[in-house]
């Protein structure tokens, strides 16, 4: 079982966060690494390319995995945000409804587009 510093698990959440919120004001976990994205989005991408080659290397833990499942984490960068499963932006209503105790997502694009 892989074995984390308390450091790293500070780190790991305040990142965990930091998606927990992109996926709901968007409606994906597919944070772009352009030039043109913040410096803090920049990072937040460079932290989602990491998770995913930690999971292929097998070294993710089993209840990380979970809970970026939960928030419809794309293990795979070939399918383009807009074109995520009913499943997977179900699941992020449910995220978003434990978070904020209701379904009122605000905006037109993203979560909020779908569930209008």
């Amino acid at each position: 079982k892989p074995r984390s510093r308390p450091q790293e698990n500070v780190g790991w959440e305040h990142r965990f966060s930091q998606l927990q919120t992109f996926a709901q004001n968007h409606g994906h976990c597919q944070v772009p690494k352009g030039k043109n994205e913040t410096c803090d989005v920049r990072k937040l991408a460079t932290w989602v390319h990491d998770q995913r080659n930690i999971w292929k290397r097998g070294k993710l833990s089993e209840e990380r995995i979970r809970r970026l499942d939960e928030i419809g984490f794309s293990w795979s960068t070939r399918q383009p945000p807009n074109q995520l499963s009913w499943e997977e932006r179900f699941a992020h209503l449910e995220a978003y409804r434990q978070e904020h105790g209701d379904f009122n997502v605000k905006g037109g694009t993203g979560l909020g587009g779908w569930v209008q």
